[in-house]
C-alpha cells in the first residue's frame, strides 16, 4: 500500500502529508497491513540540502503516527531518466543518510532494484550494505521494465547475495508481464531458486 500525499520535499505541504499519512495509516492497519511507501515529491527547485531537510522533519514528525499504528513508512528512490523526470529522490546513497539521520526503527526504505539499476547500478553492494534501512525490495527487467529474465540484471546472483547477506524481507514483483501470468510468476520461482 501507499501513502494518499507524496509531497515531502515542500515544507509548506508537510501537514497535507501527515494528515494523509494518518489516513493512510489507519487504512493499513485495517487491512492488516504492516509497511505504507511514500514517494518523498517533485524536485520543488529549491536547494537539493532545504529539499533534504524537510524530508528528514516531516518523517520526525511522522514518528507518533507510526507508532500509534505500528506501520512501517518506507520512502522510495525512483529513476528520473525514464519513468519519474522531475522525482526528487533518486539516489539509494541519499535515501540511506535520510533514513540514519530519522534512526527510527519504522521509518526505512524500500529499494527498487529496477529504478536503481536506471540510476545507479551497483545493485548487490547498495543492498547488503545498507540492510539496516531497507525494509522491502522491489524487482523488474531493465530496460522495459518486464519480467526479471529481460534485462541487463542477473537476477539469480542478486538474489542469492541477498539471501546470503540475511535480508529476510519480501521482494515485490513489479513490471509489466510479457508472458502469461503464471508463467511469469514460473520464471520468477525459477530465477529465484536458481534453477
Amino acid at each position: 500500500m501507499c501513502t494518499t500525499e507524496f509531497r515531502m520535499t515542500s515544507p509548506e505541504h508537510r501537514q497535507l502529508w501527515l494528515d494523509g499519512l494518518r489516513e493512510s495509516c489507519a487504512a493499513a492497519k485495517y487491512m492488516g497491513v504492516g509497511r505504507l511507501i511514500t514517494q518523498v515529491g517533485q524536485d520543488t527547485g529549491a536547494d537539493r540540502r532545504v529539499q533534504h531537510e524537510s524530508i528528514v522533519a516531516a518523517l520526525r514528525l511522522a514518528i507518533p503516527i507510526l507508532e500509534d499504528s505500528g506501520v512501517c513508512i518506507m520512502i522510495e528512490p525512483l529513476n528520473t531518466i525514464v519513468n519519474h523526470k522531475g522525482y526528487y529522490l533518486w539516489s539509494s546513497a541519499e535515501a540511506f543518510e535520510i533514513i540514519r539521520e530519522v534512526s527510527h526503527p519504522l521509518v526505512k526504505v524500500v529499494y527498487d532494484i529496477y529504478h536503481q539499476q536506471v540510476m545507479e547500478g551497483n545493485i548487490i553492494p547498495n543492498i547488503t550494505n545498507n540492510l539496516d534501512c531497507i525494509a522491502h525490495l522491489h524487482s523488474a527487467g531493465h530496460p522495459g521494465r518486464h519480467e526479471l529474465q529481460y534485462g541487463e540484471n542477473d537476477y539469480k546472483v542478486i538474489f542469492a547475495a541477498v539471501d546470503k547477506s540475511g535480508y529476510t524481507g519480501a521482494c515485490g514483483l513489479e513490471y509489466k508481464p510479457l508472458l502469461p501470468p503464471e508463467e511469469s510468476l514460473r520464471e520468477v520461482r525459477r530465477i529465484y531458486l536458481g534453477e
